[in-house]
C-alpha cells in the first residue's frame, strides 16, 4: 500500500473515531445539558470547520485557511504548558490607606491592614529570593476559580486537567468552535473530572459578553466571592469576541472585589433601622406598581457636570414628568427654583444629614416625597414632610426582618452604589413610563469640574464631604454625546449596575425606555436623546401620583420591644455560628497554601448553612466580612513567590482572621444588643 493510500486510510479512521466522539457527546448532552443537544444535533457551521490541512493536521478552517500554521496538537499543548509555569491570575490585593474610614473606627480596616502589612513584608522577600537566588515563581498549583475563555480542538484540555481546580468556567463564544470541539473533545470525560469534591464545570456558549460576565458573577455569589481572588484566566486563542471577553472582565474587576458589606456596616443598619421603627417610619409594600393610566415619564437627576446644561429643559417640562431629585442633585435644581416631585437617598452614614442640611432651601427641599433605604441615617427622613423607606438586598436588617417576621414590604434591587442607581432601581421596580436621564453622567470631561456647579460641592458643602470626591483622569469611558469620558471605580460600578437594573428588571412587556439625555459616559441599554428632541405633552397629576405612593406603605409590622428580643435571640445563633468557625482544632493546625482554600471553604459552607432560613441574619451579617479578610488573605498568599514564604505568612494571618470574627461578638455587644427601651 502506498504512502498516499496509508495516509488516506488514517484520515478515514479518524474520521469515523471523530464521528463515534460526536455521538457519544450528544448522547451525553441529550441526557444532561438538552439545551445544548437540541442547539447541536443539526447544527451547520457558518464560519469555522474541521477539516485536515496538508500534512494531514486536524485543523480548523476559516475563510479557506488554517488556524494553525503547523500541528495544532503540539502547538495547544506547547500553550498550555508555557501558560502553566506562571498562570495569569487576576489577585486582589487590597493595601488599606493609613486614613481610610479611620475616622469610622472600624476594626475592619484595622484587621485588613494588619494582613496587608504581614503580606508585603513576605511578598517582597520571596520575591528577592526568587530573584537572587534566580528561582523560578512557585506556582500553587490550585485554582479555586479558573476562567477557560476558548475550547478549540481541545488538546489544551488535557494539561488543564492535570491542575487542581475547583470551578472551571468555560466561555466559548463562536457556537462553530464549540461544535468542532464535540467531535475532538470527549466531553464525558471532562465532566466526569468534575463530578466529585464539590467541583463544578459551566459552559457558556456563544452568549453575549454581559451574559458572561453576569454567570461568573452568578457562580462567585454561589460559591464563594473571595475564591475570585486568586482567578485564573486562561484565554486560548486571539478573537474579537475572545478578546473583548477578557477586556469586558478587566473592566468589571473592581465591581467584582467591591461591595460585599461588612459586620460593622450591618452595625449601623440594625441601629438605624431600631430608629425609623421607634419614629413609626413608613415601609413601601411589595407588588406596587403604577398602572397604565398613570404611567407617566420620570426624569431622573443625577448631579454630573452636565445638569447645568439640563436646567432648561427639566423647567420647560417640569409639569408633564415625574421630576426625581437624587442626592446632591437637589440642591442643584433648588438653586434653580425647581422642586422634585421625590428624592432618592440610599447611604447610611451621617454624612447624607449633613449635606441635606446644607441646603438653604428650606421649603423646596422638605416637600418632595423621600424615597430611601431601611439602612438611612436615622434623622435623614425627619428633614421631609413625607417619607417613604423600603428594604435594602443583601442587608443585615432586612434578613432579621425576612427570618423574623412575616412580611410584605418592597426588597427593591439594583440600588447601589449611587442614589441614581437607588432612583432607577425604585422606578424600574414601580413600572413607571418611560426614564429620562439628566445629569447622570458617570463621568466628566475635566477632573477639576465633577459635579454640576449649581450643586454644594463648589460652596456649602463642608471639606468632608468634598474631600470624598474622587478625581482622576487615568480610566476612560465611551462618551454618550462625545467620544470619551474621564471615570472612576465608583462610576464604573454605577454605570454597570444601571446597565444591569435595565436589562434585568424591564419587563419585555413594558414597551419601557430608558433616554440617556446626559452628556457623560455611553450606557448600554440606553437610547442617547438630546434634549431638544424631547417631545412631552400630558400634564401630570402630581398629587394623584404622591398619595398613590404614601398610601402604597405600612408602618404596622414592628413594635420595638419585640424587635429588640427578636434581634436578641437572632444573635446567639449568630454567636454559636462564630463559634463553629474559629473552631480550636482548625487553630492549632499548620495548612499549606492548598489546605487554605478547602479551609475557607468549610468556614463558607457553615456561614452558607443559614441562608434561605430563618437564621439568614447570620449569613448576612458574617459573609461580607469572610468574603474581605478571606479575599485579601488568599489574593496576597498567590502573590508570594514561593511556599517556604507562604507559609509564614499564613502562620502569621490566620491568627488574625480567628481573633477578627472574635472581636465581632464584642462589637454586636457592645453597639446594638444594648438598646435601652
Amino acid at each position: 500500500m502506498s504512502t498516499e493510500q496509508n495516509s488516506r486510510q488514517n484520515i478515514d479512521e479518524l474520521r469515523l473515531e471523530l464521528n463515534k466522539r460526536f455521538d457519544k457527546n450528544m448522547v451525553f448532552f441529550q441526557k444532561n445539558m438538552p439545551h445544548i443537544f437540541k442547539q447541536f444535533i443539526n447544527y451547520v457551521p457558518k464560519d469555522y470547520g474541521l477539516d485536515f490541512d496538508t500534512n494531514g493536521h486536524l485543523n480548523i478552517a476559516c475563510n479557506g485557511q488554517f488556524i494553525f500554521a503547523d500541528d495544532p496538537q503540539k502547538i495547544c499543548e506547547a500553550q498550555s504548558e508555557l501558560f502553566f509555569k506562571r498562570p495569569v491570575q487576576s489577585m486582589y490585593l487590597l493595601v488599606p490607606s493609613e486614613d481610610e474610614l479611620n475616622h469610622f473606627n472600624y476594626i475592619h480596616l484595622d484587621y485588613l491592614k494588619k494582613v496587608s502589612d504581614s503580606a508585603l513584608k513576605y511578598r517582597h522577600l520571596s520575591n528577592f529570593q526568587n530573584r537572587f537566588r534566580q528561582l523560578p515563581h512557585e506556582p500553587i498549583g490550585k485554582h479555586p476559580f479558573f476562567i477557560l475563555i476558548g475550547t478549540g480542538l481541545g488538546y489544551h484540555f488535557k494539561r488543564i486537567l492535570e491542575e487542581d481546580i475547583d470551578h472551571l468556567y468555560l466561555y466559548e463564544p463562536s457556537p462553530d468552535l464549540f461544535y468542532a470541539s464535540l467531535f475532538t473533545i470527549d466531553w464525558v470525560e471532562v465532566f466526569d473530572h468534575f463530578k466529585y469534591d464539590g467541583k463544578t464545570i459551566t459552559l457558556t456558549i456563544g452568549s453575549k459578553i454581559t451574559e458572561f460576565i453576569d454567570g461568573l458573577a452568578v457562580l462567585a455569589q454561589k460559591f464563594g466571592q473571595y475564591n475570585l481572588s486568586c482567578l485564573t484566566i486562561y484565554k486560548h486563542y486571539n478573537s474579537e469576541t475572545a478578546d473583548k471577553a477578557l477586556k469586558e472582565y478587566i473592566d468589571n474587576v473592581s465591581t467584582m472585589y467591591s461591595g460585599f458589606g461588612f459586620f460593622e456596616d450591618e452595625i449601623l443598619s440594625l441601629n438605624h433601622m431600631h430608629s425609623h421603627i421607634n419614629n413609626k417610619q413608613k415601609f413601601l409594600l411589595a407588588d406596587r406598581y403604577f398602572d397604565e393610566e398613570h404611567k407617566y415619564p420620570v426624569f431622573i437627576c443625577g448631579s454630573g457636570p452636565s445638569l447645568d446644561e439640563a436646567i432648561d429643559t427639566i423647567k420647560k417640562y417640569q409639569d408633564k414628568a415625574i421630576i426625581v431629585s437624587c442626592g446632591t442633585s437637589m440642591l442643584a435644581l433648588n438653586r434653580n427654583g425647581i422642586q422634585s416631585d421625590f428624592h432618592i437617598e440610599v447611604e447610611r452614614t451621617k454624612g447624607i444629614y449633613d449635606v441635606l442640611d446644607a441646603n438653604p432651601f428650606i421649603e423646596l427641599k422638605r416637600k418632595p416625597v423621600l424615597i430611601g433605604m431601611n439602612t438611612l441615617y436615622k434623622k435623614v427622613p425627619q428633614q421631609f414632610e413625607d417619607s417613604i423607606l423600603y428594604l435594602k438586598p443583601n442587608d443585615g436588617s432586612t434578613d432579621f426582618i425576612r427570618g423574623y417576621y412575616p412580611n410584605n414590604l418592597a426588597v427593591i434591587y439594583s440600588t447601589n452604589p449611587t442614589v441614581t442607581n437607588g432612583a432607577m432601581g425604585i422606578f424600574n421596580q414601580l413600572q413607571s413610563g418611560d426614564i429620562y436621564m439628566f445629569g447622570c453622567d458617570y463621568g466628566y470631561k475635566d477632573k477639576e469640574n465633577h459635579h454640576s456647579k449649581s450643586s454644594g460641592y463648589y460652596a456649602e458643602y463642608s471639606d468632608e464631604i468634598k474631600n470624598l470626591v474622587e478625581k482622576t483622569d487615568k480610566l476612560k469611558v465611551k462618551g454618550n454625546f462625545c467620544d470619551e469620558v474621564f471615570t472612576t471605580t465608583i462610576f464604573s460600578w454605577a454605570r454597570r449596575s444601571i446597565e444591569y437594573s435595565i436589562r434585568s428588571n424591564i419587563l419585555a412587556s413594558e414597551n419601557k425606555k430608558v433616554f440617556n439625555c446626559s452628556d457623560g459616559a455611553m450606557i448600554d441599554g440606553t437610547i442617547p436623546l438630546r434634549m431638544e428632541e424631547i417631545k412631552l405633552e400630558t400634564v401630570v397629576d402630581k398629587e394623584l401620583i404622591r398619595q398613590l405612593l404614601l398610601t402604597s406603605t405600612t408602618d404596622e409590622f414592628f413594635e420595638p420591644k419585640e424587635w429588640v428580643k427578636k434581634l436578641t435571640q437572632a444573635s446567639e445563633h449568630l454567636f454559636s455560628t462564630i463559634d463553629r468557625i474559629v473552631d480550636e482544632k482548625y487553630r492549632l493546625t499548620d495548612l499549606s497554601s492548598k489546605d487554605v482554600s478547602l479551609l475557607f471553604n468549610r468556614m463558607f459552607k457553615i456561614i452558607r448553612e443559614c441562608d434561605g432560613t430563618q437564621e439568614i441574619f447570620t449569613a448576612r451579617m458574617l459573609e461580607g466580612s469572610f468574603t474581605y479578610i478571606a479575599s485579601t488573605i488568599l489574593g496576597h498568599m498567590y502573590a508570594i513567590g514561593n511556599e517556604k514564604s507562604r507559609q509564614q505568612y499564613l502562620k502569621e494571618v490566620l491568627p488574625l482572621m480567628y481573633q477578627y470574627f472574635i472581636d465581632l461578638k464584642s462589637e454586636l455587644k457592645n453597639k446594638v444588643l444594648n438598646f435601652e427601651l
